[in-house]
């Protein structure tokens, strides 16, 4: 019986703890890489959580702070605040889906989506990480160097164009 307490206590941690974002070793880089494509070292961290927590280890104050309509990307997008700069990130079940849909956005001009054409509200830039694509349409030197810090270069980059809607954060 001690035994059986013992094992229920070690799964379920201390009350009131938090889970943490423990990182799996990942040795290879993650599938779906294209061949030849420069990438970061590798985050052991998925998703937009992982995204998250990797700015916030890099020193940015980050957190989700809405939804928008990904559509043509994504039936539904998130907006990370980074730094108080917004950063839409589409969000995919699988790496192989998002390399997909990367796959469909011209790299010189993002705003040409295969069957899809989208005027972007400031300067698109578009990278993918595992099973997430990352667009920022600021202009904000800081913030971009964060994102390629974490993320490498772009993928896609169009040509810088004036906001005119406030942001979310």
């Amino acid at each position: 019986m001690f035994v059986t307490a013992l094992l229920i206590s070690a799964c379920t941690g201390a009350p009131g703890a938090s889970p943490s974002l423990a990182p799996s070793a990942s040795p290879s880089p993650p599938p779906g890489t294209a061949p030849g494509t420069p990438t970061p070292e590798a985050s052991p961290r998925h998703g937009v959580q992982g995204l998250v927590a990797d700015l916030l280890d890099a020193g940015a104050t980050a957190e989700v702070s809405g939804s928008f309509d990904g559509q043509p990307l994504a039936f539904e997008g998130l907006v990370v605040c980074v730094n108080g700069k917004d950063v839409r990130v589409y969000s995919y079940g699988t790496q192989e889906e998002a390399v997909a849909v990367a796959a469909r956005i011209d790299p010189r001009d993002p705003s040409n989506m295969g069957t899809s054409i989208v005027e972007w509200d400031g300067w698109p830039q578009f990278w993918q990480r595992d099973r997430i694509l990352v667009l920022y349409l600021g202009n904000d030197q800081a913030t971009r160097d964060t994102l390629k810090q974490l993320l490498g270069e772009p993928f896609a980059v169009g040509q810088p164009q004036p906001q005119r809607l406030p942001g979310a954060c």
